[in-house]
């Protein structure tokens, strides 16, 4: 009889423990990036609409590090709940494993992704004293320079970008490091670097401000932020579209319905032509994805950058 009762208990245990309510408490978004950054902005205003959706507090806990490497292990490593989830990145989902050796994680198979829902295009800017009028000059001066012409560059992306346009003009460019994008961009606005590739998320208020000018849009659909200027496809028409892109992903394990419910609450925020316009002083472009969408895209943007970098032959650090 008492094995009859404990079988019971444990069934109604089990029956109350599967039938609880998603989500019944606060949820965590870790950011591998720092405060101030254009993830957290992004993350911030997110949060503050899906704690609205779902009712329940959402938490932005910025872990930055390492490329974002620091953050996104806090996030894998993270119980499977649902009551944390991570940003993602390009750097950290299609670039990272490529430029290191060893960041312990793997995109393909520790992440369930739950949603996109936008990005930053990239322009090719220069000072605004620079002597290159255009982006075709900007590609001759690469192309006849012996000592090589220099560019800003703070993460992946902004390195493959360069380099590209140096085998583009089959000329020589330097490569000049930084921790992070905002002194790259005070360098090249001070003259003391001849370009970078940036997003508009750090460029656009310098090119409203006119102390940086931008010679062409990593796009063939331009921006509407600084509108009027070229794209590179324009002059190159197989040169790769770069821009940065954040979603969001849980750990491995995850219970395939709060992945649902998630993305589908975090899809209707994205989609929100609001939600956009609140962002615009970043020169945010919305691309609202689904879970499903997701996993596609990650997937084939892994593969892409694999591509890209091996081009350019940039070697793990």
């Amino acid at each position: 009889m008492k094995r009859i009762f404990a079988a019971v208990a444990f069934m109604i245990s089990a029956f109350v423990h599967a039938a609880s309510p998603y989500p019944e408490k606060s949820i965590t978004i870790v950011n591998p990036f720092g405060a101030g950054t254009a993830s957290d902005t992004v993350m911030r205003a997110l949060g503050n609409r899906l704690g609205s959706a779902l009712n329940v507090p959402v938490v932005v806990e910025n872990r930055p590090g390492a490329n974002g490497i620091v953050g996104t292990l806090r996030g894998v490593r993270a119980p499977n709940d649902g009551y944390t989830i991570f940003v993602t990145t390009g750097t950290t989902v299609s670039q990272n494993p490529w430029l290191f050796k060893d960041i312990n994680y793997d995109p393909m198979t520790d992440f369930v992704g739950i949603a996109v829902l936008g990005g930053f295009p990239l322009s090719i800017v220069v000072p605004p004293q620079s002597p290159y009028r255009d982006f075709k000059e900007l590609m001759q001066a690469i192309h006849t320079s012996t000592q090589g012409i220099t560019y800003a560059t703070a993460y992946g992306m902004q390195t493959v970008c360069g380099e590209l346009l140096g085998k583009a003009a089959k000329g020589k460019v330097l490569g000049i490091p930084y921790k992070s994008t905002p002194p790259a961009v005070l360098d090249v606005t001070a003259g003391r670097v001849a370009f970078a590739c940036g997003e508009t998320a750090t460029t656009l208020s310098a090119l409203q401000g006119r102390t940086l000018r931008a010679l062409a849009v990593i796009n063939p659909a331009g921006s509407k932020y600084i509108p009027g200027v070229p794209s590179v496809q324009e002059s190159l028409p197989d040169f790769p579209i770069m821009q940065s892109w954040i979603g969001l992903a849980a750990p491995r394990g995850i219970d395939s319905k709060k992945v649902e419910l998630l993305s589908r609450e975090i899809y209707k925020i994205a989609s929100d032509p609001a939600f956009a316009d609140s962002l615009s002083g970043l020169g945010y472009a919305s691309t609202p994805m689904d879970a499903a969408a997701t996993a596609q895209f990650m997937k084939s943007d892994f593969s892409r950058w694999r591509d890209l970098i091996k081009h350019v032959g940039i070697q793990p650090q």
